[in-house]
């Protein structure tokens, strides 16, 4: 896959797994993380139909909080901008 070039100048490279690998990488969705019950305090890139996970839940689950942290992910996800 074509490089990305980070807003500081660096560059990350990402990879399309090779068709084993994938094949693989499928297996144990469907055999193993896909029979999983995961908390709900687990949010991120899981599929739940019961409790689905989402922006909206992920905040609510997390308003009230009494502790509050920033952290600087910025250009961690080069796709999601501002906007």
């Amino acid at each position: 896959m074509k490089p990305i070039t980070k807003s500081d100048g660096s560059v990350r490279q990402t990879y399309n797994p090779a068709a084993p690998l994938k094949e693989i990488q499928r297996s144990i969705n469907c055999n193993i993380f896909n029979r999983v019950k995961f908390p709900i305090y687990l949010q991120g890139g899981i599929r739940d139909r019961n409790n689905p996970r989402h922006c909206i839940a992920n905040a609510k689950l997390h308003s009230g909080a009494t502790i509050v942290i920033n952290e600087d992910i910025s250009s961690f996800f080069p796709s999601i901008t501002k906007q």
